[in-house]
């Protein structure tokens, strides 16, 4: 069944939304819910993208925990950006805190305090059924312009080949390298200087000014990094489609595999190779997070983070030299915003990472700071060192008295931790002890 709803829910109102679902689809109106409507090793980011930009309406079931949940809010944000509407059902008497108040604002709420949930669901149907029916048709004043031809940003999430051979600025894409939450990639041919690029076609959104200006900020600050295990970036500009204006980023193309790809590639007893691809990744880390760079009104700022480490976003040279690519600051989603700060000032960002990698307080709080970066690149080099384990992470830190790398599993059970203040301080000091590992293992 086709959805025209997309059900947002906290895990923890699972059978709340699944009633709501039930209720909804017994009348013959598709729903999207996960876990069940994500397919089988789909990226479950973007299964959730895609559903979204395909409804014509939002549910959301409202508690406590909706409020506190970091998933709710990035569902609703998508909602609004898009122009979806959205229809809060409460099934708790809980203010709303304001991260949810600023996507649902004055939306009308439907109130389902009394259990069980079923005896309030006719009157959410009823809702939908009128919201998706819509206003009765009448004549218009006048005739209705005809669709502009051409591509356009929603066949884009669907089919981005639709783009290729389009130039966009001075870049002409020549085939698609795939699709995600923040965008399209494209391999792209660079008509000033001859050669061969990376352009990523950012989604709606990241032509607004807040978001155009923090996008920018971001490529200033990988251009300034100049690091060879930083993708480097080109620049950016802004593309016009069908539907709308967007930004893109130009890029270098990395020809490389991706981490866990290139582990599989290698004997398992070139242990030195995995700790010298690990150790140049922790290096380029270290110096995108002590990085200097001049903002757009000249300010000298330091620092850059990824946010969203992952064997797919390392990807490894034929000659062993590993580059690290799509920094979560570029993501149009991860943005400075003042409502998530702390009192003590700490620089944080709101981000959208990768279920699995992601550090307990992102994917709680959707916050991202050095450790944050910590704790991903512990997962990610759990999947380096052991890419066809079941689990790798605990493949990983099961410490043995034979490790021919010893220190590697005490050092990883310290990135893992839950908690980010025990965690290595920084990652200068993660570098240093990989290389302690690497000696250990060479004498």
């Amino acid at each position: 069944m086709s959805h025209a709803v997309f059900i947002s829910h906290a895990s923890e109102n699972r059978a709340e939304a699944a009633a709501v679902c039930a209720a909804l689809e017994a009348h013959g109106i598709g729903c999207w819910i996960a876990p069940r409507d994500v397919v089988g090793g789909q990226d479950y980011a973007e299964a959730l993208v895609d559903a979204v930009a395909s409804c014509r309406a939002l549910v959301l079931v409202f508690s406590r925990h909706a409020n506190d949940s970091a998933h709710v809010r990035r569902e609703l944000e998508l909602a609004v950006r898009r122009g979806v509407p959205i229809v809060p059902i409460r099934v708790e008497d809980t203010p709303m805190a304001k991260a949810v108040q600023y996507f649902v604002g004055s939306h009308h709420w439907l109130d389902a305090f009394e259990t069980p949930i079923e005896r309030h669901l006719d009157r959410l149907v009823s809702s939908i059924r009128a919201l998706l029916r819509g206003p009765e048709a009448s004549p218009p004043p006048h005739p209705t312009p005809e669709p502009v031809p051409g591509p356009s940003f929603a066949l884009m999430a669907s089919q981005p080949e639709c783009l290729v051979g389009r130039q966009v600025g001075p870049y002409i894409l020549r085939s698609a390298l795939g699709v995600g939450g923040s965008g399209a990639a494209y391999a792209a041919w660079d008509t000033r200087l001859g050669t061969k690029v990376c352009v990523k076609v950012l989604h709606p959104g990241s032509a607004l000014d807040r978001i155009g200006a923090a996008v920018k900020r971001a490529v200033r600050a990988l251009a300034a990094l100049q690091h060879p295990g930083v993708v480097r970036v080109h620049g950016s500009g802004e593309v016009e489609l069908s539907d709308g204006a967007s930004l893109y980023i130009a890029m270098e193309l990395i020809d490389g595999l991706p981490l866990d790809a290139w582990s599989r590639s290698q004997s398992d007893e070139v242990l030195g190779r995995r700790l010298a691809v690990g150790q140049a990744i922790a290096e380029a880390l270290a110096a995108a997070h002590a990085c200097r760079y001049i903002d757009d009104l000249g300010f000298e700022q330091t620092g850059l983070l990824h946010g969203d480490l992952k064997p797919a976003n390392v990807l490894v040279r034929s000659d062993g030299r590993p580059v690290l690519v799509d920094f979560l600051m570029m993501d149009v989603r991860r943005l400075q915003d003042p409502r998530l700060l702390p009192e003590e000032g700490v620089p944080i960002t709101a981000a959208l990472g990768t279920p699995g990698f992601m550090a307990p307080e992102q994917e709680t709080d959707g916050l991202v700071t050095a450790r944050t970066d910590i704790y991903g690149l512990g997962v990610t080099l759990c999947h380096l060192f052991h890419p066809d384990a079941p689990d790798p992470v605990f493949a990983a830190i099961a410490s043995r008295r034979d490790d021919p790398a010893a220190g590697l599993a005490p050092l990883l059970r310290r990135m893992l931790e839950r908690s980010p203040g025990s965690r290595p301080a920084s990652m200068a000091e993660v570098v240093a002890e990989l290389e302690a590992v690497r000696r250990g293992a060479a004498s």
